[in-house]
């Protein structure tokens, strides 16, 4: 008796939850980055952080480099939380104001745009 009460709660709470309209959350994916140092010589190896990508996905590094255009590097992968962590250095490169982004690749959304400087060594 007591698992057919039990069979009938559950069969009751089932047909009441089917109608109460919950619904999956929706990600959204809003890449924000950060840039460390943002100031440094030649040589200096920098690093950005950022969230938002999408989990699993890549992101592809733009820089516009001074004498230089634009520059990128394809394929850094955020791992599956969506963040992004990226070493990069700046050897045999010369002074002057860089403007870096990274765009989603799934979803071609651009991040913010940082800019680091370089000076002499």
């Amino acid at each position: 008796m007591r698992s057919l009460r039990y069979a009938v709660l559950v069969a009751i709470w089932a047909s009441a939850c089917a109608s109460c309209g919950t619904t999956a959350p929706t990600l959204v994916i809003n890449p924000l980055i950060a840039i460390s140092p943002s100031v440094g010589r030649v040589g200096t190896i920098f690093t950005v952080t950022g969230t938002g990508f999408t989990p699993g996905g890549t992101a592809t590094m733009h820089q516009l480099i001074p004498g230089v255009a634009e520059v990128t590097n394809q394929g850094d992968l955020p791992p599956a939380s969506g963040t992004l962590h990226v070493d990069f250095t700046t050897a045999g490169r010369g002074v002057g104001s860089t403007e870096l982004w990274f765009v989603d690749d799934p979803t071609q959304k651009a991040s913010n745009h940082v800019t680091y400087t370089l000076t002499a060594k």
